[in-house]
């Protein structure tokens, strides 16, 4: 027998999902005027160009859960959101590579490079986690796509 505590921490982390999308949707909304002042009409820079992959990608991440995801599209969907997640994880290393080299200049490329490493280990162990799992489409009423893990005898055990 289904156990319906499941289906319920799946209702509740739909409805958590839609509303991070609904922020998302908001922010970009109420700034983008700002977007179009301070980004579109200067000429094009590194920073300006890290700003709006970090902003669009972000916009991307939140609404693909609430694309209609039939069997088919579903892994290609989650393989997209995989894909935003490691890309966001690397916007937010060199993000903070970038901060901290200007706050040490003697040590910039050093500094730079310590920090962009540290930051992107998340991308490796999220990458390895990504290797070993699979999307599943569940059914109605939810209609969501899910990772489930496959994580090699040796390391599942305890």
């Amino acid at each position: 027998m289904p156990d319906p505590t499941e289906d319920y921490d799946l209702l509740n982390a739909s409805y958590v999902q839609t509303a991070v999308t609904a922020l998302v949707v908001y922010e970009h909304i109420i700034t983008l005027s700002s977007e179009i002042t301070m980004v579109w009409r200067r000429r094009p820079t590194v920073s300006a160009a890290l700003f709006l992959s970090i902003r669009y990608c972000l916009l991307l991440q939140a609404a693909i859960p609430h694309v209609g995801a039939g069997a088919e599209s579903c892994n290609v969907l989650m393989k997209l959101s995989e894909a935003l997640a490691i890309v966001g994880m690397l916007q937010v290393a060199i993000f903070s590579a970038l901060r901290t080299s200007v706050l040490f200049p003697r040590l910039n490329y050093i500094i730079f490079a310590v920090v962009f490493v540290l930051g992107a280990v998340p991308v490796a162990t999220l990458s390895f986690v990504l290797a070993h799992s699979h999307a599943v489409l569940l059914g109605p009423p939810l209609d969501i796509c899910q990772h489930v893990n496959e994580f090699p005898h040796k390391i599942a055990r305890k």
